[in-house]
């Protein structure tokens, strides 16, 4: 079966899991300065979120048999990643 164009799922996955790095850099913005720990929390929260919903688009991304899967799985690897580097944080 030939495959036709990249899934949708994975390129929705690959942005998902883009997105929250940004967001980190903002969060630590917000922190470094007055007041704006609440704000950063929130933003840190927000990233979490979008690195499961880039996690599991990633996996049903792959799972597409006519489709590709290049972008599926390059987010999830970020994804993944990403997770393993906070847990890491977390866990020292």
């Amino acid at each position: 079966m030939k495959r036709t164009s990249e899934s949708i799922t994975g390129i929705i996955s690959l942005v998902l899991s883009l997105i929250p790095i940004l967001l980190i850099l903002l969060s630590v913005v917000f922190v470094s300065g007055q007041g704006g720990w609440m704000l950063g929390l929130l933003l840190f929260m927000v990233g979490i979120i979008f690195e499961v919903a880039a996690l599991i688009l990633g996996v049903i991304g792959i799972l597409q048999k006519a489709k590709g899967r290049v972008t599926a799985f390059l987010g999830t690897a970020i994804s993944t990643a990403y997770s393993i580097c906070l847990l890491y944080l977390a866990l020292t």
